[in-house]
This record gives C-alpha cells, structure tokens and sequence, in this order.
C-alpha cells in the first residue's frame, strides 16, 4: 500500500530510540562551553520566572515575547510559516497575533514548569479547575494501562505531575535535550511527579522492555505524537499537508489491545488550568499490521490538530513539523 511509508513491518517494532545503535552504557555526552553559557541563562530565566507573582509573570511573559518574537526574531520565519500552512486563509497580521501570543505562552508554560522544583508549589489539584469533559480522570483510572497520546500543546509537562497526583502511574516516553546540562536538570523537575520517563537514547530493545513493564504495572504510557520522525515515521496528514509522525502509540495499542487518548493541559489564565482528554479513540479492526498502525496514526494526529485548532496560541509553532516529506514518485 504505498500512502503507507511508516517502516513498520508487521512482526517487527518501530524505532522509538533516537539512535537505534545507542543503549544503557552509552557514554555521557560531552559538556561544551555553548551548553554552560545556555544552560546559564536558561535556568536563570526559568529560576526568576519561577519567582515572579502572577502580576510580574504577565509583564514578563508580554517582554520576553517582544524580545524574542519582534527584536531578536528567534525562529519567527519558522513559527509564521508554520501558522501560514495551518491557517492559510488567516490574513497575516491575525497570523503575527498567534505567533505572538505563542511566544508568550511558552514563558508561562516556562514559569509553570520551573515552580514544580519549589518546594511551596501548589498540588496541581488546585491548579486544574476544569476537566473536559467531567469524568476524564475517573475513566483512565478504570482502564488501565492505556495509552495517552501528548502533543505540543499548552503545557505538556504538566499533565504527568497532575495525573502522579491523583494515584496514577505514569510511564511517559522522552527524547533526550541537546544540552546535557539542560537535559539533567529537566529530567530532575520531570522525576519529582514520580512518574517513569523512558529515555530514547537507549537501544529499541531496551525501550520496548521498559514499555512492557509499564503495562504490567497498569500505567498510563505517554507518548509525545507531534514530532517529526524521519525516515521512521508514518507520513499523515497534519493541517491538510503529510507530516512525518512517530507510530509508537499507535503500535502499542494496537499490539496490546490497549485504549489510547488524546490528552492536553491548556491554560484558562496564569495559574489556571484545563485538562482536557479526547477519547478512547477507535482502533481500526483487524489488529496490528502496517495498514492499521498508519490509520491509527492518523486518527491520534487529527485528534491533536483538532485541538489546536480551538487553541492556536498555546501550541508549539517554533519545530520545523513538516520538515520531512514522502519521496516523489518516480514515473515507470
């Protein structure tokens, strides 16, 4: 079937490992100047950012989005271009709007992140006001394990924290950060929820082990969708255009007969929060083969887009999504 380009065979796993020859006793990644200097200013950032009431984060959160968005212009063509391709019929200064307002949104979600290490922090409890629809977190917790499908929407790092708090165990897969520096002291904050993160530094073998203890332990597995895999991935369509996409969850519901959710913590106001979950969403009959992984896929990724759709300004417009693309076909 040749709309399906995912590299899943029938019988064999798809990588979830960002270096299939990689594994457990990997050497640790050197430390250059570049990674001190950014890590020097990116957790200074994040530790004032943690600091500042709810007043002061506003002031700073409009700042920093006219620093990097309108001075400095950090990656803006990307993040325009982006929101040009998802909403090709918004006239462009509705487009800056959104981009604006994304940068904005990706320092509260910075200072929300940064607070989980404070040792005052508020339980999440008391940060989630609403969930959609009600009943959400009783569900999952009836359906254990489960698959929870995670894109870069409102606050992603929260969702783990929050569901660790209501007794749920949590297995969320990662792909390691650049900056070794960077990459420690995030794992650090990520691990006070409790929850398992599952390197994708190590070798498949190894992931796909760990992934099966979660199950055994009834976890939730979450599983980021919305990045782009490569030569690895199922091209699907993301906002009308294929956009290569990690199979994994779809490969593991399919393979364990396990429900899989669409889920997403959006911000109402600083401090205040939504959680929303979208599902269970339906399997396509006939259990795992190439063909079913890829209309799963499918599914997850339209479930994402829908969402964004309702909350444009809080997704993550700076990744080069659509970076890959299929082959052309060459005429006979």
């Amino acid at each position: 079937m040749s709309a399906v380009r995912s590299e899943t065979k029938a019988n064999s796993e798809p990588s979830l490992a960002s270096d299939s020859s990689a594994d457990s006793n990997s050497p640790p990644r050197p430390i250059r100047f570049k990674h001190r200097l950014e890590a020097f200013f990116s957790l200074g950032t994040m530790f004032l950012l943690a600091h500042l009431p709810v007043w002061g984060l506003r002031l700073a959160a409009s700042a920093l989005a006219m620093l990097a968005f309108d001075a400095l212009r950090i990656r803006r063509a990307v993040t325009l271009q982006n929101i040009r391709q998802a909403f090709p019929g918004a006239p462009p200064g509705e487009r800056i709007r959104i981009g604006r307002a994304a940068y904005r949104h990706a320092v509260y979600a910075t200072a929300e992140f940064a607070r989980l290490q404070r040792r005052n922090a508020r339980p999440f409890s008391s940060l989630i006001v609403s969930i959609e629809p009600p009943g959400a977190v009783e569900w999952m917790a009836g359906h254990l394990p489960l698959v929870m499908a995670i894109g870069h929407l409102g606050n992603w790092e929260l969702l783990a924290h929050y569901l660790s708090e209501q007794g749920l165990a949590v297995a969320a897969i990662y792909k390691p950060m650049h900056n070794p520096i960077m990459d420690d002291r995030f794992l650090r904050i990520r691990r006070l929820s409790g929850a398992e993160y599952i390197s994708t530094r190590q070798s498949d073998r190894q992931v796909w082990g760990l992934l099966g203890q979660a199950i055994r332990r009834k976890s939730i597995l979450g599983v980021m969708i919305d990045q782009d895999a490569g030569k690895h991935g199922a091209f699907v369509p993301f906002f009308g255009r294929e956009a290569s996409t990690f199979t994994g969850a779809a490969t593991m519901a399919l393979r364990h007969g396990l429900p899989v959710i669409f889920c997403a913590c959006v911000r109402e106001s600083p401090g205040r929060l939504r959680l929303i979950a979208d599902g269970p969403i339906e399997s396509p009959a006939g259990g795992r083969t190439p063909e079913n992984v890829h209309e799963l896929t499918r599914r997850i990724n339209e479930r994402l887009e829908n969402a964004i759709r309702r909350w444009p300004e809080q997704y993550f417009w700076f990744h080069r999504r659509w970076k890959s693309q299929p082959r052309k076909k060459t005429p006979s």
